[in-house]
């Protein structure tokens, strides 16, 4: 048996929802956490046991026995947990920002990285486990997630983790599972969509721009976990005119399928809108833009926040992301503290 790798030394685990520790493997286990057992047995290979809610605290131990080895984890905390996901805008680094800023060390705001299918070294990954924010590598971490993060350790003074799941260049068809966005109704021919599915730079569309790619190598590796909420930025890739007329709905059967493999029908998603890109002005990317605008008045939940008027329009990556990172915090706040 194997545990998930987000469960490790540093881990923060959201409080006041239910804590769901898996992993895959056949056999049973046991899990002891805050001074009570919880029994686990696999079922087809894939296992998972759910501990109450908690309150904030920490750090706390936990002893995870799995057929009869035992890994011990240190330095939980029970704070907040956002997820960070999307494509190249918030997979943008605090390295690469514009103007450069001093970003003091705080050891309760922690980073936990998802593998991309893309090599990078200058992304962390998930065998580097909960990263912090030392001064050698804080600059790799995603730029709203860190903003966001900095923003809500300040609000709350409480621990504070943030997942990044991310690719650069990644359509959402492919953070959709295979089946759901095989559907008819999502069915765009390959001439039909946007230049991001045949670049031939790298094979985007064989490694990652495929139905279910990054739903299976990447979301699927952090389900069940508890969030507060999901910041998604994505759309540039869905630009064609035929997929910004389906981002809509396509979006809508993202939000639900994520809420139902999260266990979290209320999860709270901030949908920020693409930026203005002056070599991007044309009919599929204003549709993809009005498309995000008008997701918060029909799925359940959901904050458009839009980008347009603080993000710089020359490139497609606007440097400075703190403006917009005050936006998503103050749309995650409004929306979490909803009664």
């Amino acid at each position: 048996m194997k545990l998930g790798g987000i469960f490790c030394d540093n881990m923060i685990l959201q409080a006041g929802k239910p804590i769901r520790i898996f992993g895959e493997g056949e056999g049973e286990g046991v899990i002891s956490f805050l001074g009570r057992n919880y029994p686990v047995k696999s079922v087809g290979g894939t296992w998972m046991t759910e501990l109450p809610a908690c309150s904030y605290g920490g750090p706390y131990e936990m002893e995870v026995c799995l057929n009869g080895e035992t890994t011990k984890i240190d330095g939980i905390r029970i704070g907040e947990v956002i997820l960070v996901a999307g494509q190249s805008n918030v997979q943008f680094r605090l390295g690469e920002e514009v103007p450069e800023r001093d970003y003091p060390q705080d050891g309760l705001l922690r980073f936990f990285a998802l593998t991309r299918l893309e090599k990078d070294e200058n992304c962390f990954q998930s065998s580097d486990g909960w990263q912090g924010t030392e001064p050698d590598s804080v600059l790799k971490h995603s730029a709203i997630g860190y903003h966001v993060g900095a923003m809500l350790r300040k609000s709350k003074n409480v621990a504070v983790g943030v997942v990044e799941c991310y690719q650069g260049a990644s359509v959402i068809q492919s953070w959709m599972s295979k089946e759901l966005a095989g559907r008819a109704e999502f069915s765009v021919p390959i001439h039909e969509r946007y230049m991001d599915y045949t670049l031939p730079e790298g094979e985007w569309y064989r490694i990652w721009n495929f139905d279910g790619a990054l739903h299976d190598a990447m979301f699927l590796k952090i389900v069940p976990y508890s969030f507060s909420a999901v910041v998604w930025y994505q759309g540039e890739s869905n630009t064609s005119i035929v997929e910004g007329k389906l981002y809509l709905e396509m979006l809508k059967a993202m939000v639900k399928e994520w809420r139902e493999e999260l266990i979290d029908e209320k999860l709270p998603f901030i949908v920020v809108v693409i930026a203005d890109y002056v070599n991007e002005a044309g009919e599929g990317w204003s549709a993809v833009q009005n498309a995000q605008l008008f997701a918060e008045k029909t799925i359940e939940r959901v904050v458009s926040v839009d980008s347009r008027d603080v993000s710089d329009s020359s490139t497609i990556h606007p440097q400075d992301k703190l403006r917009l990172s005050q936006r998503i915090f103050s749309a995650l706040e409004s929306i979490v503290n909803e009664n």
